[in-house]
């Protein structure tokens, strides 16, 4: 279900689309009661008659509402309206990675510098780091079914950058994230992020390509 500008979902009036994914759409939109414009994230109603879907969906709400950091948004609002659930974000503005990727793959040492400011589970940076430096996904299949199971099941294709030759240690890095086996993974975040930040500094050893 489109939300179309000028329409309202509980007190916010949508503005303009922004994007969509796997668990819904996102638009801009204002709230007037605070003169503010806000991320305002919909579960379509076809997937919110669908439990495990709700679940998952407002299980994510609460998830990031609990954390604080300034690379995390902020969760202002949850509600339901018509059968339409919703969650209101705050409203960052700039240049989406997905956008600067689809212009091709990113130098080693300023995939390193983004990928040291992510938080998600460790899989899911791999992938992203991944498709940072070869600006290709690290799994792909022609059905969202088709990419779950090379997720499941298959290795990702070799890291080898058009930009130059991708250093070893960060190599070593991203395969380790994407381990099938989470116990072949690394521990936490903080190791991670350790991981990558020895490879950016005075004694980290990395040859980057110019």
């Amino acid at each position: 279900m489109a939300l179309v500008a000028g329409s309202r979902l509980g007190p916010y009036e949508v503005l303009s689309p922004i994007g969509a994914g796997g668990m819904g759409e996102v638009y801009r939109a204002r709230d007037p009661r605070l003169a503010r414009e806000v991320a305002l994230k919909v579960l379509p109603p076809d997937h919110a008659a669908d439990p495990e879907r709700l679940r998952r969906f407002e299980q994510e709400a609460r998830a990031v509402a609990a954390l604080n950091h300034p690379h995390i948004l902020a969760v202002f609002d949850v509600g339901s309206e018509g059968g339409v659930s919703y969650v209101v974000f705050e409203l960052l503005e700039g240049e989406t990675l997905r956008r600067k990727l689809e212009r091709g793959p990113l130098p080693a040492r300023k995939a390193v510098e983004y990928a040291v400011q992510i938080w998600s589970d460790l899989f899911a940076l791999g992938a992203i780091l991944y498709e940072m430096l070869l600006g290709k996904r690290a799994f792909a299949g022609e059905t969202a079914a088709d990419t779950l199971s090379a997720i499941l099941h298959q290795e990702p294709p070799e890291i080898a950058s058009a930009e130059g030759p991708i250093p070893a240690g960060l190599e070593r890095v991203v395969r380790r994230c994407l381990e099938k086996d989470p116990e072949e993974r690394f521990q936490s975040a903080r190791d991670v992020a350790f991981a990558l930040e020895a490879l950016t500094g005075p004694t980290g050893g990395v040859a980057w390509p110019t």
